[in-house]
């Protein structure tokens, strides 16, 4: 992408506004209740509704994935992996804005897979028929296919569809990777985790969804060539896109690639209006050259996070750059009585008050800085565009952990 290019991405991204589209029909799935006797289909039960979840979003229609679910059942202060009984569902259900709640259940044998399932209206709580699918598990993908018809048939979203648009949603992955990558969920370790993402890639190389989730350990890990290289093959219906091209545009900031970093960071840093995002496009914005344009992602972000300690710093240090210094150390001024412990806030207001013929004010936060395991010879030695310091996790106040040595 040539600078052109890129200066007009910035500022068509300044110039969006959020605007909310008005709310469609929404589902939620839980992993379906199993009842088996051979562990080899352990996979089965969280595999129907990852795949149901998908094939609805690939038509247009609202549902939310394994991500964001596991995100409502955190927010309800309740352990990810548990299974819930009905009520807790519901009242999941009720606090996510879904409109549909689908509660399923499945058993039998690889040769006679009996699935069922039935649909809460969240606002009514009105349950449903039942609606059911069976047979051998070698044509799981139809028969989940069946179920989606029945779905829209149901809560009478089939029209606009035809029953061949449908079945061309069908589940394309086979049923050797699907099991890998669900069971990748359950994995008791990273590594194991990682083998089994891997293993389903090489079952089907086209596979977004596993992509996606071994970009996300890549990510973790601070690996940024392997996490892009993964990344960018997670395109998909039910993938969450904002937060893919969040993970992307950090690691192409981490690598170098800053006009890659730019094209991904600015949809959710402005449609969005979303902290890390209009942080790190700052920075990357600061990098190439573009001040103005880092200095409004700098001040949206700190808009919708002021106290953050990482915006407040990068904030005053753009202040600074553009001669700014009373505005710079009004910013630290107030980051600081919240975020005492921060180092880097101390450094900068060091860096700030020496400028200004402070020395000994200057002094002190640089005592306090280095208290706080500061390097002020390396940071000095440096130019202070790069002291700039990006949120690498989509929540603020989280952290990327750093793998051990």
């Amino acid at each position: 992408m040539n600078r052109a290019i890129t200066r007009f991405l910035i500022v068509v991204a300044l110039g969006i506004l959020w605007c909310g589209a008005a709310g469609a029909r929404t589902f939620l799935f839980f992993p379906f209740d199993e009842s088996f006797s051979e562990g080899a289909l352990d996979w089965v039960g969280e595999g129907i509704a990852e795949s149901l979840t998908g094939q609805l979003a690939g038509l247009g229609i609202g549902a939310a994935g394994r991500d964001a679910r596991l995100d409502l059942v955190e927010r309800n202060d309740l352990p990810p992996s548990a299974r819930l009984s009905r009520g807790t569902m519901i009242r999941v259900a009720q606090s996510s804005g879904a409109d549909m709640l689908v509660l399923g259940r499945c058993g039998g044998t690889e040769e006679d897979l009996q699935i069922s399932l039935r649909i809460l209206d969240v606002a009514s709580l009105k349950l449903g028929g039942v609606i059911t699918a069976g047979g051998p598990v070698a044509v799981l993908p139809q028969l989940e296919n069946e179920l989606v018809w029945r779905i829209l048939v149901h809560t009478g979203l089939d029209a606009g569809f035809t029953r061949a648009s449908v079945a061309a949603r069908t589940r394309k992955i086979p049923n050797s990777a699907w099991a890998g990558y669900i069971r990748s969920f359950y994995a008791p370790s990273e590594k194991e985790q990682m083998r089994l993402l891997g293993e389903a890639i090489d079952c089907n190389a086209d596979f977004p969804a596993a992509h996606f989730q071994l970009g996300r350990l890549y990510y973790q890990n601070r690996q940024w060539p392997q996490a892009v290289s993964h990344l960018l093959k997670a395109t998909g219906d039910g993938l969450p896109r904002w937060r893919r091209d969040f993970w992307l545009g950090n690691s192409f900031l981490q690598s170098g690639r800053l006009e890659e970093a730019i094209r991904m960071l600015a949809p959710a840093a402005f449609l969005l209006q979303h902290p890390p995002a209009l942080n790190n496009l700052g920075i990357t914005c600061l990098r190439i050259g573009e001040d103005t344009a880092a200095s409004y992602a700098f001040a949206f972000a700190h808009a919708h996070s002021p106290g953050d300690p990482t915006i407040g710093a990068n904030l005053a240090l753009m202040r600074s750059i553009r001669g700014d210094s009373r505005g710079a150390l009004a910013a630290l001024d107030a980051a600081i009585p919240g975020y005492p412990e921060s180092g880097m806030l101390h450094f900068v207001r060091g860096f700030l008050l020496r400028a200004s013929g402070d020395a000994g004010r200057a002094a002190d936060a640089f005592e306090r800085a280095q208290a706080l395991g500061v390097s002020l010879e390396r940071l000095e030695s440096s130019d202070p565009r790069g002291w700039t310091r990006p949120m690498l996790q989509e929540h603020p106040g989280e952290r990327v952990r750093v793998p051990p040595k």
